[in-house]
């Protein structure tokens, strides 16, 4: 797996960091999706290859775990980070046992976010 060859997922509502965030995945080669909710995601066709999702933890109809665990009910090795301005030991503590599943402060840099996509996306078996 190369540093170009990644297709990254971002689902936030928040229009402003979700498109810069696309945009600078976008700048260092990646394909990227963007959605304010993700729901269209548990769609089996759009979980394939070398698929990374960030998504933030609140979200307008799930949270981000509740995400998280409807894209693993479809492909269980899909890496996951929740990235969230929420207080991050409540959120960590409610991810419990879930594998594939990695938590980020919305203050980390875009370096921390985008080298984090790559660790996780060399976890998966796909």
């Amino acid at each position: 797996m190369t540093c170009r060859d990644l297709r990254v997922y971002v689902v936030d509502p928040e229009v402003a960091f979700r498109e810069a965030l696309a945009s600078n995945l976008r700048d260092d080669g990646h394909t990227v999706g963007e959605s304010a909710n993700g729901l269209e995601l548990s769609e089996r066709s759009l979980i394939v290859g070398n698929l990374v999702t960030i998504t933030e933890y609140e979200l307008p109809q799930v949270t981000g775990l509740q995400l998280a665990d409807r894209l693993h009910a479809v492909r269980r090795d899909l890496p996951v980070i929740v990235v969230t301005a929420c207080d991050l030991r409540i959120v960590e503590a409610m991810t419990g046992k879930r594998p594939y599943v990695w938590i980020l402060p919305k203050s980390a840099s875009y370096d921390e976010i985008h080298s984090l996509v790559h660790r996780t996306a060399a976890k998966s078996r796909h």
